[in-house]
């Protein structure tokens, strides 16, 4: 009995360590002066997230790049950068959010292709230990 309890306990661990590790946590609203075209954020952890307010729009960037006009590099570091490609002056703020603990892995982080093997690993670990205790 105690054996079924451990392996349980161990199965539950594997599968909710994932889920609750790493967070990406509001660090910094910065207020877009008009006169503009580029910012810089420094973080004391590392940046995770990027929005752009503009106009009516919102533009999260979680990984470096572009998006009509507006660009994000820096995700995954410590210094951020934020600048028009096409300077409109429409920006009214960029919040910065950022995860001291970015070694932890998060299902949120996994994309289709990387994280395929961790997730069938994870149903095959629960379906044998379903087997196991029918």
């Amino acid at each position: 009995m105690f054996s079924k309890f451990f392996i349980l306990l161990i199965a539950l661990f594997l599968l909710t360590t994932p889920i609750l590790a790493g967070s990406c946590n509001f660090a910094f609203k910065e207020e877009w002066q008009d006169s503009w075209t580029e910012s810089f954020y420094h973080a004391e952890c590392e940046i995770c997230l990027v929005e752009i307010k503009a106009a009516t729009n919102l533009f999260q960037f979680v990984e470096d790049g572009c998006v009509a006009g507006y660009c994000v590099s820096g995700i995954g570091t410590h210094e951020g950068h934020v600048y028009e490609a096409d300077p409109r002056h429409d920006i009214s703020h960029v919040k910065w959010y950022i995860d001291c603990d970015p070694t932890a892995v998060s299902l949120k982080n996994i994309s289709a292709e990387s994280g395929t093997p961790v997730i069938l690993l994870l149903v095959a670990i629960l379906v044998l230990l379903v087997r196991k205790f029918r």
